[in-house]
């Protein structure tokens, strides 16, 4: 049980304040107006927010977690390969909003836990219920623990548990440096083949197109808040 506190203005400035304690016992003090105001305020107040990555749309904290979102616009990769051999030249890749599950770690830098993907349409991304569809590329899984495969990357194992949020932005780039396989699922709508199509099918299938084709995109039932809601509630 805690005291019971109750104040009144008065006409003249001061301020009636009355504390009612679990005892019966009461305290009375009658204060000046600016002397009462400095228990709700702080003085020089000041928010720091940290520095962002490019293509920031979300940025929340619960906790020791970290949920960044980065909108990429739709793009050209000049280079993709598959296994290290095979190479595709010129594979369309459409808009996109990559979600980044973070621990916070001690010293200000972040353990990267967890990276989903999503396809968006020609529109990007326009609110928070902006449709999402499916990953069409390999080597990610919304089922896998990390999302992304990344294998034995260098790159990625540097940045790993020392990445800073400007960090972030360059995950889209090393995903499509590594090599490509066939170890995690890829969601691209084929109306040619009644049968799921390779990770290789499908590079070879839209390399040297001008653009991500609308009809390609399969929708998934994701929305933005239900994608971090379960980041957060999942990354523990």
């Amino acid at each position: 049980m805690s005291e019971e506190f109750n104040f009144q203005i008065n006409d003249d400035g001061n301020v009636n304040v009355k504390i009612a304690n679990p005892d019966g016992s009461s305290a009375n003090r009658v204060v000046k107006f600016e002397d009462f105001a400095k228990v709700f305020t702080v003085d020089n107040q000041e928010i720091d927010l940290p520095l962002f990555p490019k293509g920031l749309r979300k940025y929340r904290v619960f906790g020791d977690r970290t949920v960044v979102a980065i909108e990429y616009p739709s793009c050209i990769v000049s280079r993709t390969s598959w296994r290290g051999d095979d190479t595709y030249n010129n594979v369309p890749v459409p808009n996109s909003v990559w979600f980044t599950l973070l621990k916070n770690n001690p010293d200000g830098t972040y353990t990267i836990l967890k990276n989903h993907l999503f396809a968006l349409d020609f529109m990007g991304l326009v609110n928070e219920e902006s449709t999402f569809y499916k990953w069409p590329f390999p080597n990610h899984s919304l089922t896998y623990s990390p999302g992304i495969c990344w294998g034995n990357d260098r790159n990625f194992e540097r940045l790993k548990t020392t990445c800073k949020l400007t960090d972030l932005h360059s995950l889209f780039s090393m995903y499509f440096s590594a090599a490509f396989n066939n170890d995690l699922g890829y969601h691209i709508r084929n109306s040619d083949s009644e049968n799921p199509l390779r990770g290789d099918h499908i590079l070879a299938m839209i390399a040297g197109q001008e653009s991500y084709k609308q009809e390609w995109l399969m929708r998934d039932e994701k929305s933005f808040n239900t994608e971090i809601n379960s980041l957060i509630g999942g990354g523990r």
